[in-house]
């Protein structure tokens, strides 16, 4: 507790205070206290990060999206941020850096391009003083899709097809022979809110037929008219859902043709070649509150087959020799048979997760399921307590290693003592033979 001074005109001034006991403890006293405000009023003052994540249409690419992670309200002002998609960390595509906004607080976008079609699970992450935040984003699509292709003359009539897809797996398909709706799925929990749309095979096939100048047994060449009804909707870590975008759109040789718009319950004509078409849907009224009643409670349906057409993992564990070292071994976790896609998996030691050797990341099957592997490289000789666990849907799967090595080691062990059988009794009828005919 002593002066030190920084110029000679001081040295007065530092003889004079340095005998002043009680002032030097008292200043010692507020320099102390001073220390302690500070690192309250920081820990005080900080704010973490609100998170959102949201997507817009790439202009002249309908195929892609631009997903975009805001971080905003959150003080002092450093903060990373990426956007990952099963767990991989993407590429931005653009970034806006940390910016002031009008309260002191800090904000920050990060934006990465998307394909529109993917189904996938993409999060949000925020490390912002030395915490991390984290904020999901999932994009669900319920809709059926109608196909109707004309032949030219010399073929029979038009072929008409229509399915019904929730994401990338198929829920039902319109069979032509009887006319109707097949369900490939009977749970009767999904379909209990579920309906496929009323639109007739033969209005769809006399509407093409029309705009083609088509009869059923005539037809100048070949002709396609699809259309698409159904939602998107984004879900949220808490389980609920946003209806992003309801649709009931019609395409004509490959081009935009009409589309009904739910606010005005009115047709959009697309083409010039479906003015007429408009001015003929305008007036049916009943059919217009129909639809607008449908795609409205399109939200609903949506998330009743989010919750039931969810199919959990299987997961089975074993074991292989290392090549060139008997004192390793790979063990494997295959998880196969869920649905939907996403799954998040680790293999651990007595509670602590291994860094993997290999990874397949998520593979189809041919049951509209999915399937993961994942291995790590042991110690032969170590008989610890190996478990594999699985992420999927918000619940966790876990199984536990019981210790032997992969079954199929077993198998053809089995198939080649039984090959090994069969040859030596084919030896012994060979020489059973050769006695007979030299004896």
């Amino acid at each position: 507790m002593q002066w030190m001074e920084k110029s000679p005109k001081a040295k007065e001034t530092n003889m004079k205070w340095k005998n002043q006991q009680p002032r030097r403890q008292v200043l010692k006293m507020e320099l102390t206290n001073c220390m302690v405000c500070v690192s309250t009023f920081n820990d005080s003052v900080r704010a973490p990060p609100a998170l959102y994540m949201f997507a817009s249409e790439v202009p002249h690419d309908k195929s892609k999206l631009i997903l975009t992670c805001l971080a905003t309200g959150f003080y002092p002002k450093h903060t990373e941020m990426n956007v990952t998609q099963n767990n991989i960390t993407l590429q931005p595509f653009s970034s806006t850096g940390v910016r002031p906004n009008n309260n002191q607080t800090f904000q920050m976008r990060t934006s990465v391009e998307i394909n529109r079609d993917e189904k996938q699970r993409y999060e949000c992450h925020a490390l912002h003083s030395g915490q991390t935040f984290v904020k999901s984003w999932e994009r669900h699509r319920l809709q059926f899709v109608y196909t109707v292709l004309t032949k030219p003359d010399g073929f029979s009539g038009p072929v008409f097809s229509a399915v019904g897809l929730y994401d990338d797996r198929r829920i039902s398909h319109y069979s032509n022979e009887e006319q109707t709706w097949k369900r490939d799925s009977s749970d009767a929990e999904i379909w209990r809110y579920t309906e496929e749309p009323r639109d007739s095979r033969n209005g769809f096939i006399n509407l093409v037929n029309t705009l083609t100048n088509c009869t059923s047994s005539r037809c100048d060449g070949l002709h396609t008219l699809q259309k698409r009804i159904g939602c998107e909707v984004e879900k949220h870590p808490d389980g609920s859902v946003m209806n992003v975008n309801a649709f009931n759109e019609y395409g004509y040789a490959g081009e935009d043709f009409i589309a009904f718009d739910t606010d005005t319950m009115q047709w959009k004509d697309k083409s010039p070649k479906a003015k007429e078409t408009k001015m003929k849907w305008d007036t049916e009224r009943n059919r217009n509150h129909y639809l607008q009643s449908y795609l409205n409670n399109c939200m609903d349906r949506i998330s009743t087959f989010n919750a039931s057409i969810s199919t959990p993992p299987a997961l089975y564990m074993f074991a292989s020799k290392v090549p060139h070292d008997q004192s390793k071994l790979i063990l494997t976790c295959l998880a196969t048979g869920f649905y939907p896609k996403h799954i998040e998996m680790n293999i651990t030691l007595n509670n602590i997760t291994l860094q993997p050797f290999s990874s397949t990341g998520v593979r189809p099957n041919n049951n509209q399921t999915f399937q993961m592997r994942t291995s790590v490289e042991i110690n032969r000789d170590e008989k610890q307590s190996y478990e594999c666990h699985a992420l999927h849907s918000s619940q966790i799967f876990t199984t536990l290693w019981d210790g032997n090595l992969e079954y199929r080691q077993q198998h053809w062990a089995a198939v080649a003592a039984g090959a090994f059988g069969i040859m030596v009794l084919c030896i012994m009828s060979l020489i059973y033979k050769s006695r007979r005919l030299n004896g």
